[in-house]
């Protein structure tokens, strides 16, 4: 297909999608706040999920049901069902389910706690069958909706890895979605750990306090990120070492018998993440070494790089579709729920729902205008999906 004629493909869908979606603002808006107001913080999104199956089944073409990792699925059949296209969202939150919940509403925009992290994501996956079927949309490719649990922290995208890990077939393609921001086109992700480092001195023998040159974790701690602060680490290709949690402590005189770091590491290359891993537990033996002591190390969170060049089809046309909608497309890597499938060679995009602010605090906020816009790239990209466009040509 020549530019303009793909071009004006996409502007056909978008002011088709656009006057539908327009339509059914309540319908989006009505699902946005039911969801959002469930808690659903890691390893307790039983309700929300509930909530998502229970409103999936008012479709009368999906067949949703709750996994054994508590996922939320349903399922459009197609027609061939030559291509298998998953749409995905993780809908646990990283607040606690005793915070207040309530979503306040003013003018256009939305504000609560988990709003823009995933709650709208969430929601919009919610509403998206029954948007599609007003549509009057019918696929030939099969389109599974999938809710994911435990994706933030120690969740450690558990409920993706398991659903992906038991599928009869993988997907061939997958569109991740985030609250926010629209226009982001997430198409690669970057190696990644995360490691919990403890100092414990509650078991040490008494002789110890008498006789080591420091008596406190905090202190002991404190030498290790120096050391830390020292492993070696390339420009090119970029890696990084954060330190992001120290902590220990009761009082101000009284020395402090356990102590933590909690460390990340990202890179664009794998085999460097797996170095630095090493570098940590050389270092860590050393200051043990130093005090007669053993730090707990506990690395976890491990994601391998992966996913699309920016020529890829499926990332020039979400790119294409972005800018058609007057938005400006953020092309960028991305640790979300996506690296899970693009490590297994599965073309996979993270896209933004909607535009807002302060994304991971009490009082974040969602705009609600372009959410209409945000369903509607989603649509369209399935659109080009299913007619090939985004199929790596094959030399």
């Amino acid at each position: 297909m020549k530019k303009n004629d793909h071009e004006n493909l996409i502007k056909e869908l978008m002011e088709k999608y656009r006057v539908i979606i327009a339509e059914n603002r309540e319908l989006i808006l009505a699902d946005l706040l039911r969801t959002s107001q469930i808690p659903s913080p890691t390893f307790h999104e039983q309700k929300r999920a509930q909530f998502m199956k229970d409103r999936f089944i008012q479709n009368e073409f999906t067949s949703p049901y709750i996994d054994d990792y508590g996922n939320v699925c349903a399922h459009i059949k197609g027609r061939l069902s030559e291509k298998k296209i998953l749409i995905c969202a993780s809908i646990d939150s990283p607040f606690r389910a005793d915070i207040d919940h309530y979503v306040q509403i003013e003018k256009d925009k939305a504000s609560g706690v988990g709003i823009a992290d995933n709650a709208t994501a969430a929601a919009t996956l919610v509403s998206l069958p029954e948007i599609i079927e007003k549509c009057g949309i019918r696929y030939d490719s099969d389109i599974i909706f999938l809710g994911t649990t435990e994706s933030h922290g120690r969740g450690d995208m558990n409920g993706m890895r398991e659903f992906v890990r038991h599928m009869d077939s993988p997907p061939d393609y997958v569109i991740n979605l985030m609250s926010t921001q629209l226009g982001r086109i997430d198409h690669f992700c970057r190696s990644v750990v995360r490691c919990d480092i403890e100092c414990n001195l509650e078991d040490m023998e008494e002789d110890f306090w008498k006789h080591a040159l420091h008596t406190n974790a905090n202190n002991i701690i404190t030498e290790l990120v120096d050391h830390l602060l020292g492993i070696p680490l390339p420009s090119k290709p970029s890696t990084t070492l954060n330190i992001g949690i120290i902590s220990g402590g009761k009082s101000y005189t009284e020395p402090s018998l356990k102590a933590e770091v909690h460390i990340g590491v990202k890179s664009e290359k794998n085999s460097l993440v797996n170095q630095v891993i090493e570098d940590i537990k050389d270092c860590c033996a050393d200051v043990g070494a130093r005090y007669g002591i053993k730090l707990k190390l506990n690395f976890f969170g491990r994601q391998h790089a992966g996913g699309l060049h920016f020529s890829h089809p499926m990332v020039k046309n979400a790119a294409c579709i972005v800018k058609q909608l007057d938005y400006e497309p953020s092309v960028a890597t991305s640790n979300t729920q996506m690296s899970v499938t693009s490590s297994k060679g599965i073309p996979s995009l993270t896209l933004g729902i909607t535009t807002g602010k302060r994304i991971r605090h009490k009082n974040a906020h969602v705009n609600l205008s372009p959410i209409a816009d945000g369903i509607t790239q989603i649509l369209i990209l399935l659109d080009l999906i299913e007619k090939g466009y985004c199929d790596e040509k094959t030399k």
